[in-house]
């Protein structure tokens, strides 16, 4: 077996993991639409449309630790830097459970002006506090679950995580099943479910990495002041990536409640949970080979991480493709999930997310851009890509297609935004490119 074949199964051996634990993690949220729709109401589904910004806060503040712990993590390990690497995993791993402390706090104290700035209307603010108030004190596993997972496959176990969020998928099904359905709990039981589920999960993980077979370790350590912004820094372009979806729909939302109406509040409410589905197969591409280019980064073998950016942007390609051609084939059967048999909103759903879909190969290629360049450093350039996609450049198209083709043609402003986010990421790579490959080669 030649170079390229053994490095093509290295990049396989992280990225389908990654991508499966990504779309795994994702049913958490899926699911709990899915249940609500069918065993609640619509509404209670737009009012989990309106609370998901504030749910994807809470993924995104774990996957910034994550990525950036993650990041600096297989640098030391690829400089067999061990102990070090273990101070950092365990003295993340506090930060992060005191910062789920204050966040959980925060919520009980502004519970209803939250629930105002995330859109909540008349009909949808009972429905948006019962899920906010019964998440609020399972925030901590939020945050530190999905921070765990991508450890876990740092630590060299990418497919045992897998096997573990899958595992915290099923529960989470059996139990969205029984609250809602058997003790007829509503949106209550979906969050109960979610939380649970995810807390079971932590406790596994907690499990691994006590054990003998785990690189990574806890160990003793002293809080250093620059080591959180060194890991929020490293990950917040992923972060932004993870929350874009929420960012979406918090714009698309606002725009919704202000120019057209819950209908339509309810359709945008099905597309975001495509839109996330899509977005976070692209992530798992991108964080998948985070670990890889960082290790490679530090052992400045620059010909391999290049190598492997290739093989990015030719899977990210490939994934937007087959995600056209299930939403052209599949479109009503996907609102089928969520809307009953016969309602004319299917056929409005199938059509909106044939527009949607347009955007697929330029989102993907936007994260793995930003990913790229977030695990060669280059933190700010892959957090402004990141940042722009999500709100610049959605904010500029809401308004062009508004006003140029009018409001029905709305659901066309997520590929105009990414297709000019994709220029100036393809522009920002070029121009850094020659950057990150100087500093490399500077460090030797």
């Amino acid at each position: 077996m030649n170079r390229n074949d053994s490095l093509i199964n290295k990049y396989l051996r992280y990225i389908i993991p990654a991508m499966a634990g990504q779309l795994i993690f994702t049913l958490y949220t899926v699911v709990d639409g899915i249940f609500v729709a069918r065993g609640v109401s619509e509404t209670a589904l737009a009012a989990v449309s309106i609370a998901t910004p504030f749910v994807t806060l809470l993924f995104a503040i774990s996957i910034t630790f994550a990525v950036g712990t993650s990041t600096i993590v297989a640098r030391l390990l690829g400089q067999n830097r061990t102990m070090e690497a273990r101070r950092v995993f365990t003295e993340s791993l506090v930060s992060l459970v005191l910062l789920s402390i204050v966040i959980s706090v925060l919520v009980f104290i502004f519970l209803n002006p939250l629930c105002r700035l995330l859109g909540a209307t008349e009909s949808t603010l009972p429905y948006v506090r019962s899920y906010l108030l019964t998440i609020a004190p399972f925030i901590f596993s939020f945050v530190i679950s999905y921070n765990l997972e991508l450890l876990l496959a740092t630590d060299g176990f990418p497919g045992l995580a897998t096997i573990y969020v899958l595992l915290g998928v099923i529960l989470n099904i059996l139990l969205d099943w029984y609250t809602i359905f058997k003790l007829n709990w509503g949106i209550v039981g979906a969050g109960l479910a979610t939380s649970f589920s995810q807390t079971v999960v932590i406790i596994i993980y907690l499990i691994h990495f006590a054990g003998r077979k785990a690189t990574l370790r806890f160990t003793r350590f002293k809080f250093r002041r620059g080591l959180m912004f060194r890991q929020f820094m490293s990950g917040i372009p992923s972060g932004i990536t993870e929350m874009s979806p929420g960012i979406v729909t918090f714009i698309f939302n606002r725009f919704i409640v202000t120019f057209m109406h819950d209908r339509e509040l309810i359709i945008y409410s099905i597309l975001s949970y495509v839109i996330l589905l899509a977005t976070v197969l692209a992530n798992g591409i991108a964080q998948g080979t985070q670990p890889l280019v960082s290790y490679y980064h530090g052992r400045h073998e620059r010909d391999t991480f290049r190598t492997i950016f290739g093989y990015e942007i030719r899977s990210g390609l490939i994934l937007a493709v087959l995600e056209i051609a299930v939403v052209l084939v599949f479109g009503n059967y996907i609102a089928m999930l969520f809307v009953n048999d016969g309602d004319a909103l299917i056929l409005e759903v199938s059509y909106a997310l044939r527009l949607i879909a347009l955007a697929f190969p330029m989102l993907s290629m936007n994260i793995i851009i930003a990913g790229y360049l977030t695990a060669l450093e280059r933190s700010r350039v892959a957090a402004f890509i990141s940042l722009m996609r999500c709100t610049l450049t959605l904010l500029l198209s809401l308004a062009l297609i508004a006003t140029m083709l009018g409001v029905s043609y709305v659901w066309l402003s997520l590929a105009v935004s990414e297709m000019l986010s994709m220029i100036a990421a393809v522009l920002l790579y070029r121009k850094t490119r020659r950057v990150a490959i100087a500093e490399t080669f500077d460090d030797m």
